[in-house]
């Protein structure tokens, strides 16, 4: 009878062990899923919040980008129409330098680029404004100086020596050229608001 009861005491004693570590086990269980549920909504919080700055850090870069491509194009529309303008100008001067009475230009031009380079002894211009040139170098006593063509300068004059070491340009195409910027900035400004 005696080992009876040792065995009911140990079976009661082995269940109780039993139920504890079933207990323990179940509690570490419920610990260990409670903060894995509390570790998931941890990751997912911390995925949604990565996932929203790196939308806003899109969002962001596609906006500068748009802005950037936005800029660039009108940069190009504007200049392409202040080229449109300076080619207008362009076409101007040519019909200018076409007409009779731009000869009293020509004196103009020659006065200015005699007054760079008093030492001339050559004059350059287009063959259709030679005369125009000749008249004005009697005028002021200058015979001696030769005219000599030279075809690119249908809208202007050049001086220098006859073997063109020296030679100083003046033509309406060579003003327009040195006020582009200018003309430019103001188109741009005139135009745009820029």
């Amino acid at each position: 009878m005696g080992k009876e009861i040792l065995k009911q005491r140990m079976a009661a004693e082995i269940d109780e062990q039993c139920r504890h570590l079933l207990e323990t086990a179940r509690a570490e269980a419920e610990r260990l899923l409670a903060e894995t549920r509390e570790a998931i909504a941890q990751d997912r919080q911390a995925a949604l919040e990565h996932a929203r700055r790196e939308k806003a850090v899109r969002v962001a870069n596609a906006v500068t980008f748009g802005r950037w491509q936005a800029d660039r194009e009108m940069e190009a529309f504007q200049e392409e129409v202040c080229q449109e303008v300076i080619t207008r100008i362009e076409h101007e001067l040519m019909t200018l330098a076409k007409r009779d009475d731009f000869g009293r230009v020509l004196e103009v031009l020659l006065a200015e680029a005699v007054n760079a380079y008093p030492e001339y002894s050559a004059v350059f211009t287009s063959s259709q404004w030679a005369d125009t040139c000749r008249r004005w170098l009697d005028r002021f006593g200058r015979n001696d100086v030769p005219v000599l063509s030279e075809s690119e300068l249908w809208d202007g004059v050049a001086v220098g020596d006859p073997e063109r070491r020296v030679l100083i340009r003046n033509t309406l195409r060579g003003r327009l050229r040195r006020l582009e910027p200018e003309l430019r900035r103001r188109c741009r400004a005139d135009l745009f608001g820029v």
